[in-house]
């Protein structure tokens, strides 16, 4: 793994980033994969970190990159979870902001790409906590990759996500459109990316938070609702919290690494 522009670091006098920059660097890191492929992204790094974070993104489309914005906003996940000390990363999907390759919705190369990020992530994390995180699109992949990491996962945070895409062409028509456009077995490559069709054995010793808005409208609340049974119907050894929000849309500003931590 490569490190780059640093972004900014201690002291810093931005008040927007004002709880981050205290005591924490952040850079661009790129990291090759086993196929060559250049990843992108972004790393916050804490003076004395208690464990280490990777937060995904939601977004389709090489437009949509790693926004500064979104990601020191004082909900973004990756804000939280950097400003509660854990060594926090966020990736650019391969044909998406400054990382290669083609764009691949949450298939196996996606998946893949963010299990050898997570090999990379363990080494320097020494046994400290592993978290991971995602919204939107992020939160189906987080699922999908904590689903076959082999290495160990101590919690994950999944909002907001679109779980069943096999509902796709009904839910949302210009993402379904999109995604499977040049696809020949349509079905099939709906089932491949949807946690709902997978065995999630891994995932039944993961402490898991799930959070929806009733009122989100590009992902609707019934995702979660059949993710929640779903996951409840199998054998599970670890905690699972679901968390509705009457008011919620698709992002929702709550606690939500305070909450997942109080699960571990």
């Amino acid at each position: 793994m490569r490190f780059s522009t640093c972004l900014f670091s201690a002291p810093c006098y931005d008040e927007a980033y004002a709880g981050l920059c205290k005591s924490t660097i952040v850079q661009e890191f790129t990291f090759e994969t086993h196929n060559k492929i250049s990843l992108s992204g972004v790393i916050a790094i804490p003076q004395n970190p208690i464990g280490s974070a990777l937060f995904l993104r939601g977004g389709y489309g090489a437009e949509f990159g790693l926004f500064m914005d979104v990601l020191f906003s004082e909900y973004s996940l990756f804000y939280q979870f950097a400003t509660a000390g854990y060594t926090t990363y966020a990736l650019d999907y391969r044909g998406t902001g400054h990382s290669q390759g083609g764009e691949n919705y949450n298939g196996t190369d996606q998946i893949q790409d963010i299990c050898e990020l997570l090999e990379y992530i363990s080494v320097p994390n020494n046994g400290k906590k592993l978290v991971i995180a995602g919204h939107s699109r992020g939160a189906d992949a987080v699922l999908l990759t904590a689903n076959c990491y082999s290495g160990k996962i101590d919690g994950l945070i999944a909002l907001s996500g679109l779980y069943d895409l096999t509902r796709l062409h009904v839910q949302r028509p210009d993402l379904y459109d999109k995604i499977t456009a040049g696809v020949q077995n349509t079905q099939q490559f709906l089932v491949e990316r949807s946690i709902t069709y997978q065995q999630i054995s891994k995932l039944n010793s993961i402490p898991v938070l799930l959070a929806h808005g009733k009122k989100d409208e590009r992902s609707p609340v019934q995702n979660a609702e059949l993710l929640y049974d779903y996951l409840l119907s199998q054998h599970r050894t670890a905690p699972l919290d679901f968390q509705r929000y009457e008011r919620g849309g698709h992002i929702i500003n709550k606690p939500w690494v305070e909450m997942l931590e109080k699960m571990m």
